[in-house]
């Protein structure tokens, strides 16, 4: 997994492609998955846009990590489940 980005608003589509990138996911992988459009999922990647709460958990299940992982909360709440 690659070195993650603390969360900061706008930050969350940056951290979104670097794990999309790292598990071999194409955008047209992600769409399919998630069921936005390539345009959708382009602005949440480039920052452009924030994903909403639905729409994070969904890319998150689709690149089979944790929203946590993609909000960068993981190393802020150590394991504790």
């Amino acid at each position: 997994m690659p070195e993650l980005i603390p969360w900061e608003p706008g930050k969350i589509g940056p951290r979104i492609r670097l794990v999309r990138e790292a598990r071999g996911f194409r955008m047209a992988d992600l769409e399919a998955r998630v069921g936005l459009s390539a345009g959708n999922l382009y602005q949440i990647e480039r920052g452009v846009h924030d994903p909403r709460v639905d729409t994070l958990f969904l890319i998150a299940q689709a690149l089979e990590v944790s929203a946590d992982e993609l909000l960068g909360l993981g190393a802020r709440i150590g394991g504790l489940t």
